[in-house]
């Protein structure tokens, strides 16, 4: 499998180059053909996307709505990428994203509004968000919306096969 992975963060290149080299993968940076990995500086280029936690490497894919390690371990995301998927997220926590996505505010209310839910679960649901996340705030709006994108071109290209 050929990779391109998009980041200005060297890093957090250097890890991915060779925790995907180890196990076969070809791996190009910022240009060429494969499955586009994004760092979350370039998060809008990827079909996934890399950041670094406390505990390792979290891996997220927007076309599965999953992330691609488990445990924040690196050595995991090259069976994330073959289908070996780590954690996803329930059907409220994907509704709530695609939410966060189109309205781009953390606010219960909105959310409630839009999700046909009430505040407090809406709030539930935000902080497993969060936790599973591990990101602030505003990177989490930024991944959100990016999530919106990759879902509605999704969409559009099964309403073209079908």
């Amino acid at each position: 499998m050929q990779v391109v992975i998009h980041t200005s963060d060297l890093q957090l290149l250097a890890l991915l180059v060779a925790v995907l080299k180890e196990e076969g993968f070809g791996v190009s940076w910022n240009r060429g053909e494969g499955y586009p990995i994004a760092g979350l500086d370039l998060l809008e280029k990827g079909q996934a996307v890399v950041w670094f936690t406390p505990l390792g490497l979290r891996a997220y894919s927007f076309e599965a709505m999953a992330f691609l390690t488990r445990r924040d371990d690196p050595k995991t995301l090259p069976g994330g990428l073959l289908g070996n998927r780590g954690l996803g997220l329930s059907e409220r926590e994907r509704e709530l994203l695609l939410a966060l996505g189109r309205l781009g505010t953390l606010s219960a209310k909105p959310l409630a509004r839009a999700l046909g839910a009430s505040p407090e679960g809406v709030r539930f649901f935000l902080r497993r968000l969060r936790h599973k996340f591990a990101l602030e705030d505003p990177l989490l709006l930024r991944l959100a919306r990016r999530q919106v994108e990759a879902w509605e071109a999704q969409r559009a290209l099964a309403l073209e096969s079908a």
